[in-house]
């Protein structure tokens, strides 16, 4: 029998759709809402349930990939934004964290960010990750890298697995994702309004060349809430390396 209070009868059935919960979720209660970055899945947040105490992880299912690879990308992150808020709107009313990374923490901040413009339940706090702060985003117009140079500009921010590039049809599968992603990125502009009045956390590597500390230390400047900044070991993916140390960072955060 499905428990009433749990966040997948809330959502059921625009939670099938757009959230991946994970073994061992206790399905109730506060959740972490997992976007991914460009080209990524909700496979990405696989791990991170077993390294939660207190929240369900929901990762975020976004068309073009995975369950929904038949489904046409996004072409602008409001669009994403419009259809994502329906199937959302019930997890934030039960407390949720938002998390973001790269892509990620784009279409998160803009979320969070029509969420307060609405009058809607706002989440208990934002993280951002592996992103410059928006108001200081240089578009690189990645999307329209030729296919050779794409692979190129993957494997540099080490954005894609070695045994991955040992199959061109598999690269294949996975270059129109990328660059529909990386069109919301590029097409994205930072429209002035009213600053989040939420608790935000930036996490960033610090050998990330593509994220500077002192960029996103920028985020601080767009809530009238708290701010903090953890620096990483590592390069864009970092976080991959330190769930752990992230679960514990934002449930202590937000507890």
């Amino acid at each position: 029998m499905t428990n009433p209070h749990s966040i997948f009868a809330a959502t059921a059935p625009a939670a099938a759709r757009w959230f991946t919960p994970f073994p061992n979720s206790p399905g109730e209660g506060r959740a972490l809402v997992c976007l991914p970055h460009a080209g990524g899945g909700a496979s990405e947040f696989g791990d991170w349930q077993s390294h939660a105490q207190s929240l369900t992880v929901l990762a975020v299912r976004l068309p073009g990939r995975e369950a929904r690879i038949a489904e046409a990308a996004f072409e602008t992150i409001d669009d994403l934004v419009d259809a994502f808020l329906p199937a959302f709107v019930p997890v934030a009313q039960r407390g949720c964290v938002l998390f973001g990374h790269s892509m990620g923490a784009l279409v998160a901040y803009e979320v969070a960010r029509r969420l307060q413009v609405e009058g809607l339940p706002a989440p208990l706090g934002l993280v951002v990750s592996g992103c410059v702060a928006p108001h200081v985003l240089l578009p690189e117009r990645v999307h329209e890298f030729s296919d050779e140079k794409l692979v190129q500009w993957l494997i540099d921010i080490n954005g894609v697995e070695p045994e991955v590039l040992e199959y061109p049809k598999l690269l294949e599968l996975m270059l129109p994702t990328v660059r529909a992603d990386m069109r919301l990125v590029d097409d994205y502009r930072y429209r002035e309004g009213v600053r989040l009045d939420i608790p935000l956390r930036a996490l960033c590597g610090e050998n990330d060349l593509g994220t500077p500390i002192e960029h996103a230390r920028g985020w601080g400047e767009l809530t009238t809430g708290t701010f903090d900044l953890d620096v990483f070991p590592g390069d864009h993916f970092f976080f991959r390396e330190h769930i752990p140390r992230i679960m514990s960072t934002i449930e202590n955060w937000t507890r």
